[in-house]
């Protein structure tokens, strides 16, 4: 890990792109704005070490995911930055990904869900 590199969790390759790993957890069932800002704030100062931050959000529901006023205006102000939606079952442990149309990805195959 680069020395100045700092605060996000992995430094990556997938494929031939080197990209950098974070995630937020939705404590209370919530995400918070301020741990998006704060996350968000790190994002230029290690843009040198990633062509993107991947930014994994973490829940236990899909309700967590009705964001506070202003998330999606602060994330598309970053053009380096994209989210991935998760979805946390702790009765059976496993994440899946919950896509843009609503559907809960439990498994993919050579990058295709199943």
């Amino acid at each position: 890990m680069p020395r100045d590199y700092h605060w996000y969790r992995h430094l990556m390759q997938i494929g031939d792109r080197q990209v950098m790993l974070h995630w937020l957890y939705a404590r209370y069932g919530l995400f918070e704005l301020n741990e998006l800002v704060e996350a968000l704030r790190h994002l230029e100062g290690n843009a040198s070490y990633g062509e993107e931050l991947i930014l994994c959000l973490v829940a236990e529901s899909r309700e967590a995911f009705a964001f506070p006023e202003g998330w999606q205006d602060l994330c598309d102000s970053h053009d380096k930055l994209r989210t991935v939606q998760l979805i946390f079952d702790r009765d059976w442990p496993e994440v899946g990904e919950l896509r843009s149309d609503g559907e809960l990805v439990l498994e993919y195959y050579k990058g295709r869900p199943l």
